[in-house]
């Protein structure tokens, strides 16, 4: 029996450094009312009938040495009994958790609690307020361990499912076990939405493609929602429409960035579908806003934006089968402290806040509970805040239940062509899971077929295939393929070679990654030659070189360059597009192994391709390749463009080899004296440098070098700079800037940003991939990343510092990769400094980010703007 723990308290103190967040709608007000140490850490909650609040006190999550809070995860009770708007009673339901995660009541009133590994049903069956029936409903049987990348968010829709979120469980497999024993062998891919009967029963994937169904809702017409969390190097957030048969385009397996051609972040591979909207940074609570008080016409969402500090509330307007973003606004901006973790509406309409209340991501004794309510009654009824169903949104949901009815028909079917090229991708999305629906029905295969769902794949040509070969219209087999790859179909190796013939560049993507999956060895001449065909083709350019990745092993265990023959067929072939030759240059793994071949391609006559080997070559440390790149910078007939290039690459080289440059100060295209004058104030410790920069200053007529001069020796500024942040935003703002003169700010030495950030294959992987960070961060934040680097730190990217028993220290990013009984710290350029565990006594969190403050003194205010614009590019 659990024992309840009761705190008597009249109110609840308010801590003088715990500042309420703003409120930036009028008719909102909020107040704190709960806080430690009444609650710690808390990451869940929901409201019962008779208003009492459950909430989950997480007590487990990366605990670090030292934490004096419980041992395990527990669900604490807050009553007010007297309904004063003030809790008196504070009592433990439940505890002996780990890794505890969302609560739910069930609509007859029982609770339901999520923990990574198990969605436990938790009955009071006599009354006394604390929980002594345990019924797991769902468990998992994996090796992951991490806290929150399992099972999450849920709810109870009227549909009669009950709907869970789950993460990516970093790769690992996992088993899903109902509680009826139904289970479902999961290999590593994207994370799913799960639903089940509500005795959890019927258990069954409905979507997949998330990174992390980390918060589950629905709203009064019955739609389901959830919020993708945490995407690490691909942003933005995502709010989802979930709908059986949605694909949403991630998948673990190839990667955290997301920027693997197998993977898609808004709709845009062959049988995906597409986010209704971004939303903020590590969003975790959702709830729609018709429960309460402050409900608006139509329907709007609440989101809790962890990473931003903020509540947010997102306006949706049907579109097609779906609905699309109508308007932004955001209710509630706390500061850096404000860490909203969940949210639950009360009987009386008014919304109870979690706050995680610290930045620190290991758990850390602090907690706070707020309520957001109206100042007055409901201006909206409740059903105007409701936004009936599209008739397409109608037929599509019709649609979904139909090959449960009639398990046997064929490809041939007039309307399932037809649904299969519809312009709505969740219309499409529909047909797709009515589609993989007959693929997984034993009766469907058997009778059309002959052969069994769950078997192995099909070896011999079937009516499947052939109907697919011969089909016409090309978007249909690219989505068929597509629902083939949903339910697990195997397809015969002379079909898929068939497919990679297709002169359509969708069918032949969708054939490469069926038969890489597969491992389908034979079919990789076949692959080299559909990229060759369709080389013109960027998508299907990407997703061929990865499926070659793929083919023959892991791609964790491929040697870098494992392509490299494959892409020099291409670079070298003065027939193909200088945009794709480009392109194949950045693709290569070791460019250090083919770098004499790249340094003879800088005298290319397409000048995209001399630019892109310019830039390659600027990653390769080998002497040998400064001559060759400094010969295209002093060349004065070469490409302005490749020329620049070959400049940026040159920087942070020995000094003795840049002196010949030094000539390049007086050249008369002021964009080469800007370049060279960037590329030589890293060496500024030279003496004879220094004083060729000193003349320069003197004579140089170029505003822009002119201003990079005087900062690099310590001169008045020649511009005007801005003094605080606001004035920095503003010069930003008000000023243009050049993408290609930020990318070359980028990779120097001054700006330093490449030393810890990848962009497009080049730079050292410490910090995050920012080849995709203008999908979410709008110019303010970018400039404040620069600004304030401290300000929002990742958990993956926070700097420690481990202190080794014989006194030694070490620090930098902790690498996620498995090192066994090692500890790695990764610094700066990509250095590892490592230790083994046993070695360690302990390891700190830095407060500060490994990125150096100030950077923005380094840079002139058009470089800042220059970098920006290049930063709004990485879309």
């Amino acid at each position: 029996m659990l024992r309840s723990l009761v705190f008597l308290f009249a109110a609840v103190p308010l801590v003088a450094e715990i500042s309420t967040p703003a409120v930036l709608d009028a008719e909102l007000k909020m107040e704190l009312i709960a806080s430690e140490p009444e609650i710690n850490t808390p990451v869940g909650m929901a409201v019962d009938k008779k208003g009492r609040l459950f909430v989950v006190e997480n007590n487990t999550h990366q605990v670090q040495p030292g934490y004096k809070g419980p041992k395990s995860d527990r669900i604490r009770i807050f009553e007010d009994a007297d309904k004063d708007g003030k809790f008196e009673k504070v009592t433990t339901f439940a505890e002996g958790f780990r890794n505890a995660m969302c609560l739910q009541f069930d609509p007859d009133g029982v609770l339901h609690l999520t923990k990574r590994d198990a969605l436990l049903k938790l009955e009071d069956m006599n009354g006394d307020g604390v929980s002594d029936k345990e019924t797991t409903l769902l468990h998992w049987e994996t090796k992951g361990d991490y806290p929150h990348n399992g099972l999450s968010g849920m709810v109870f829709a009227p549909d009669g499912w009950l709907y869970v979120g789950s993460g990516e469980n970093l790769s690992l497999p996992y088993t899903a076990i109902g509680v009826d024993g139904k289970k479902i062998e999961y290999l590593p891919g994207g994370a799913n939405v799960f639903r089940m009967k509500r005795d959890g029963s019927n258990l069954e994937i409905v979507a997949t493609g998330l990174w992390n169904g980390f918060g589950v809702e629905t709203d009064g017409a019955g739609r389901i929602f959830a919020v993708d969390n945490d995407p690490d190097s691909c942003p933005p957030n995502r709010l989802l429409h979930i709908v059986p048969g949605g694909d949403y385009g991630f998948n673990m397996m190839y990667g955290r960035t997301g920027l693997h051609p197998f993977q898609c972040w808004n709709g845009e591979m062959p049988g995906t579908v597409p986010m209704v909207c971004g939303v903020g940074e590590a969003a975790v609570g959702i709830i729609d806003m018709r429960r309460t008080a402050f409900r608006r016409a139509g329907l709007n969402i609440m989101v809790g934006s962890w990473g931003d500090n903020q509540i947010e509330a997102y306006k949706l307007v049907s579109k097609g089968a779906s609905v699309a973003l109508g308007e932004r606004s955001v209710l509630v901006r706390g500061d850096a402290g404000f860490r909203p973790s969940c949210m639950a509406v009360a009987p009386d309409e008014s919304v109870y806040i979690c706050d995680w209340a610290d930045r620190e991501y290991s758990v850390h004794g602090k907690g706070r509970i707020w309520r957001l309510s109206a100042k007055g009654p409901s201006k909206v009824k409740e059903e105007e805040a409701v936004l009936a169903l599209s008739a397409e949104e109608v037929k599509a949901k019709q649609l979904t239940l139909t090959w449960q009815s009639n398990p046997v028909r064929t490809y041939s079917n007039a309307e399932t062509l037809t649904g299969l090229t519809d312009k709505d991708p969740f219309v499409r999305a529909a047909h797709l899971w009515n589609e993989a629906g007959y693929m997984r029905s034993k009766e469907h295969l058997v009778a059309t077929y002959g052969v069994m769902p769950g078997k192995s794949p099909v070896t011999t040509a079937s009516d499947f295939d052939r109907q697919l070969t011969a089909a016409k219209d090309a978007p249909v087999s690219a989505l068929v393929l597509a629902a083939a790859r949903w339910a697990s179909l195997g397809l015969t190796e002379d079909t898929l070679r068939t497919l990679l013939q297709s002169e359509s560049a969708e069918v032949v993507r969708m054939a490469m990654i069926l038969a890489s999956e597969r491992r389908i060895k034979a079919l990789k001449p076949d692959i080299e030659a559909a990229i060759k065909k369709h080389s013109a083709e960027r998508e299907v350019f990407r997703t061929g070189i990865a499926a070659v990745e793929l083919i023959d092993t892991d791609v964790s265990a491929r040697p870098a360059g494992s392509n490299d023959r494959l892409l020099m067929t291409i670079i070298t072939n003065t027939t193909q597009p200088g945009a794709i030759r480009a392109l194949a240059i950045r693709y290569l793994g070791d460019r250090n192994r083919v770098s004499k071949a790249l340094a003879g391609l800088l005298g290319d006559k397409d000048s995209m391709v001399a630019a892109a080997a310019a830039q390659a070559l600027g990653a390769v440390p080998k002497p040998e390749i400064v001559a060759p790149l400094r010969d295209l910078a002093l060349n004065r007939e070469a490409p302005l463009a490749a020329r620049l290039d070959a400049l940026a690459a040159l920087s942070g080289k020995p000094d003795g080899e840049l002196l010949a440059l030094l000539p390049l100060l007086n050249a008369e295209a002021p964009e080469v004296v800007r370049q060279a004058v960037r590329m030589l104030r890293g060496s500024i410790i030279n003496a004879e440098i220094k004083t060729a920069l000193e003349k320069a200053f003197e004579s140089v007529k170029d505003s822009g070098a002119k201003s990079m001069l005087a900062l690099a020796l310590g001169k008045p500024p020649v511009e005007i700079r801005p003094g605080t942040d606001e004035q920095w935003h503003e010069a930003v703002r008000t000023g243009g800037g050049n993408v290609d003169e930020g990318r070359r700010v980028f990779f120097s030495s001054a700006a330093l940003c490449s030393t810890c950030h990848v962009i497009e294959g080049r730079g050292a992987v410490v910090g995050p991939n920012l080849s995709s960070i203008a999908r979410s961060a709008d110019r303010e934040k970018l400039v404040d990343s620069i600004l304030i680097p401290s300000r929002e730190i990742g958990p993956l990217y926070v700097m420690k510092t481990a202190t080794l028993k014989d006194g030694r220290v070490i620090s930098g990013i902790q690498s996620d990769k498995e090192t066994g009984g090692r500890v790695d710290l990764i610094q700066p350029g990509g250095t590892v400094q490592m230790a083994q565990k046993n070695e360690v006594q302990k390891i700190d969190v830095a407060p500060t980010s490994l990125m150096p403050e100030a950077l923005e003194l380094n840079l002139t205010v058009q470089e800042m703007r220059d970098l920006i614009a290049y930063l709004q590019t990485m879309k």
